[in-house]
């Protein structure tokens, strides 16, 4: 432990700081309150042994003064016989504990570990309470490589203390979530985070939302107002759907991140501002700026560090640690005591194709909750659009017909083509045994060994098939 002394008598100082170094704490001495205090701001202190009569301040209005520092400071008075009613005072001022000169080195160690103790416990509950922070900042990722990669790179841009950050993804992908992590791991979690959605609030209420205005700005306006951007000073402006921004609006904006100011409506005054900037949209931001809807200078501005926020439908296997989620946290809201979902409800929604992502899931998962009296959701209280559950199977005949439409190939070419593929994903699962393979697949085995004839597939691992000829 890092431990400060301030007594004036020197030789009592010595002694007990001797005493202390024999148990392995890293002890400083000051002799003035005035040098304990710049102690205090160079050195990061555990213990504070404090003399209430000191040369150049009263121990107590020290005590205070280190408490405003930091409230976690353990501080021990020393004291004289004759100030004892002065040490229970600053017990009830916030020092731990007291000790009477002169005292015994055995009573001095007693009581040092047991303020050990105390700061020990203190920072495993720090440790402990900043994990559960992050298993609640975390929730959310899941196990899929995509999204992993996503809140990896926005960990690393929380840390880059200028960077604007655009996140692209569809609608209900979790792109405030991921605003807030950015927020909380960054250097200005204790900062605010201001939301915006851009696309919700008229163009006119908007402006007046973003800067604030001036008494007499407009016929509404009786008194001065403060705008986000000024409120958000020392944090974020999260910025949702930037993409609906009005051109007007557009250009004041690119001027606030190039100068860091702005003037309130009806003001004179240029207003500077410390704030970082995270900007969504569900929209190709490039595709905007071709078509001219979104100025180009303000799109390479927001764009230098894009993340991909990918939808539900390709991070499936995300979709049952979501699920546990949603009911844990939705069921503890509700009072609902539902301990998890059965197997034939969860295999409906690992089939459907979730155009709404996961504020669709969270939905479904919510209603569900409103219609069970089981512990465990049924598939009968999974409500879905009609027909959803062949959604995927679908979606996935429609893409191959496009595909066959955009090759320009014979249909029995393209047929040929998956058929193969499908064969060969088979024979890798089962380690190229043809039997499992054939099994797996429903079909003969002299089909399999038909395409190796035919050299439309590998024999073996590691070697290239040959496609069919277009008229084979």
């Amino acid at each position: 432990m890092n431990i400060l002394l301030i007594d004036d008598e020197k030789i009592l100082v010595g002694f007990i700081a001797d005493a202390l170094r024999l148990q392995k704490h890293t002890v400083f001495q000051a002799y003035t309150a005035e040098e304990g205090l710049g102690i205090l701001q160079r050195e990061n202190i555990d213990i504070i042994l404090l003399d209430i009569m000191l040369p150049d301040k009263n121990g107590l209005v020290l005590l205070k003064e280190i408490k405003s520092m930091d409230e976690a400071h353990e501080v021990i008075m020393i004291t004289a016989h004759s100030s004892i009613k002065d040490s229970i005072t600053a017990v009830k001022m916030g020092a731990e504990d007291y000790l009477v000169k002169p005292f015994e080195l055995e009573e001095l160690e007693i009581t040092i570990n047991r303020i050990v103790e105390k700061v020990k416990l203190k920072r495993e509950l720090s440790i402990l309470r900043s994990k559960d922070e992050e298993i609640e900042l975390n929730y959310y990722i899941g196990t899929s490589k995509n999204i992993r990669d996503a809140y990896a790179l926005a960990m690393r841009v929380a840390q880059a203390e200028q960077a604007i950050v655009l996140i692209e993804g569809e609608s209900g992908t979790g792109k405030e979530l991921l605003a807030n992590f950015i927020h909380r791991a960054s250097k200005r979690a204790r900062g605010p985070l201001i939301s915006i959605n851009c696309a919700a609030i008229p163009e006119q209420l908007l402006e007046e939302e973003f800067f604030g205005y001036e008494p007499g700005a407009f016929t509404d306006a009786k008194k001065r107002k403060k705008g986000l951007l000024e409120l958000a000073d020392g944090g974020f402006v999260f910025l949702d759907e930037i993409g609906d921004l009005s051109p007007v609006l557009q250009a004041k904006l690119l001027r606030v991140i190039e100068t860091k100011s702005f003037i309130r409506l009806g003001g004179e005054k240029e207003i500077t501002c410390d704030i970082r900037f995270i900007v969504a949209t569900n929209k190709d931001l490039k595709d905007q700026v071709t078509r001219g809807l979104f100025r180009d200078d303000l799109y390479y501005r927001v764009s230098v560090m894009p993340i991909k926020l990918p939808p539900l439908r390709e991070r499936i296997e995300d979709i049952p640690i979501l699920v546990n989620e949603f009911v844990r946290s939705l069921g503890k809201a509700m009072q609902k005591n539902v301990k998890g979902i059965e197997g034939d409800a969860l295999e409906m929604l690992m089939t459907y194709t979730w155009p709404g992502n996961i504020r669709e899931l969270k939905n479904v998962i919510e209603r569900a909750l409103m219609l069970t009296d089981s512990d465990h959701i049924g598939k009968g209280q999974i409500l879905l659009p009609q027909g959803s559950g062949s959604n995927y199977r679908q979606s996935f005949v429609e893409n191959a017909a496009r595909a066959v439409l955009e090759s320009k190939e014979p249909l029995y070419t393209v047929i040929s083509h998956i058929e193969n593929a499908v064969i060969v994903k088979a024979l890798e699962r089962t380690q190229w045994n043809v039997t499992k393979a054939a099994e797996e697949l429903g079909v003969s085995r002299n089909v399999i060994n038909y395409k190796f004839r035919k050299k439309e597939i590998p024999a073996t691992p590691g070697k290239k098939a040959e496609l069919p000829a277009k008229n084979s």
